[in-house]
């Protein structure tokens, strides 16, 4: 291959369709093929974005060509390439480095949205010092080199690049709150980038369909990055986020795991002040509600029917509860995550109750939002 070619466009108006190929869609191969730039492609697919143009392989191959760049700066036509509908990879790398994958949009390919060989998802290279104590322990020389390697010190395509390891996002006022680790080499930066995609990819990892933010993200003496971050958009529940990590020197590593924009979710606890109750009297039924997180929670409502013989005594109850007969409903306007909530729901036991009666009652929460997990919610 040859060094320091350019395919594509820079401009909006121009750019190259590269689609329907028996093999892939662009090959570049050989350690001769460096310092080569990809941009404004439309590879597997056409600017309307239809299906049915896809290479029968990846759209991009690489094999021992390095520092290439695959998009570009802004994540906007001219500078992106629109990679789609491939059979294989969106783009397979099986060796050469600092392989730069950055802004494009990255969607609905056969497998895997970037591949560093070997095939399929490459698993993260952990730290040798499982216990970090700095010493070389017995068992933990997986490289057997009688050294205590650091996380990411394995060798391959992009230098086999570790990926972000993300955790459920949440929404935050009217941002997004991207959170995680990337374990990798100690001391330096990376570029995370994140993407947010319509579905997850079948692997559970990538791929990238919109370009959302980066981020540069320093890791400790340890080699751990602690992501948390906001993307300036509050994204719709249950959108996908993935994200990459690249080195200083332009190794892009594959998508990380897929996960979701999560709503609040909310858990409810009850129990009563006087146990076994005494016709003729009153007691209190104290709720608890409680934002696991990982979003704020907005709109909340405790929705309560009291079984017959029980009336809703508003003098004993929270002034954030209510009646209408035997619904009580209590409301509350936003729940931070991790915080809990004590309504208290003021009764009084009819005195025609006959002794060792049964009053079964039982609460349910809510919000204005979806929760995903409905088995605590009452």
């Amino acid at each position: 291959g040859s060094p320091g070619n350019f395919i594509g466009f820079t401009g909006a108006e121009e750019f190259n369709v590269i689609a329907g190929n028996q093999l892939s869609g662009i090959n570049l191969v050989g350690v001769g093929a460096t310092d080569n730039v990809l941009r404004h492609n439309f590879i597997g697919t056409n600017t309307d974005g239809i299906p049915g143009l896809g290479n029968f392989g990846p759209g991009i191959f690489i094999q021992g060509a390095s520092k290439t760049t695959i998009g570009g700066p802004q994540p906007t036509l001219g500078d992106r390439n629109v990679i789609a509908f491939n059979a294989g990879d969106g783009v397979l790398i099986v060796d050469g480095a600092a392989n730069r994958i950055t802004r494009n949009v990255i969607r609905t390919n056969g497998e895997l949205g970037i591949d560093l060989f070997p095939d399929g998802v490459t698993p993260n290279d952990p730290s040798e010092d499982a216990n970090g104590n700095g010493v070389l322990d017995p068992g933990e020389d997986l490289n057997a080199n009688g050294v205590l390697d650091p996380a990411d010190a394995d060798v391959g395509a992009n230098d086999l690049q570790n990926f972000p390891v993300l955790t459920p996002a949440a929404r935050v006022a009217t941002s997004t709150r991207v959170r995680g680790t990337l374990t990798t080499i100690p001391n330096m930066v990376f570029v995370v980038e994140f993407f947010r995609s319509a579905t997850a990819d079948g692997s559970g990892f990538g791929e990238g369909e919109t370009f959302l933010a980066t981020f540069d993200i320093p890791t400790d003496a340890a080699g751990v990055a602690i992501i948390d971050e906001l993307i300036p958009q509050q994204l719709p529940f249950g959108t996908v986020i993935t994200a990459t990590a690249t080195d200083p020197n332009g190794n892009t590593s594959e998508f990380s795991n897929a996960v979701l924009v999560t709503p609040a979710d909310l858990s409810i606890d009850k129990n009563d002040s006087t146990d076994p109750a005494i016709a003729g009297t009153g007691f209190i039924y104290q709720v608890a509600v409680t934002n696991n997180g990982p979003s704020g929670a907005v709109g909340i409502e405790v929705a309560d029917t009291l079984p017959n013989g029980l009336t809703f005594d508003d003098s004993t109850s929270n002034p954030l509860c209510a009646a209408i007969g035997q619904q009580v409903a209590c409301s509350l306007e936003v729940l931070a995550v991790g915080a809990t909530v004590m309504f208290d729901i003021g009764v009084q036991v009819a005195s025609s109750i006959a002794h060792g009666t049964v009053l079964s009652n039982t609460a349910t929460v809510s919000s204005d939002d979806p929760d995903f997990n409905l088995a605590n919610n009452q």
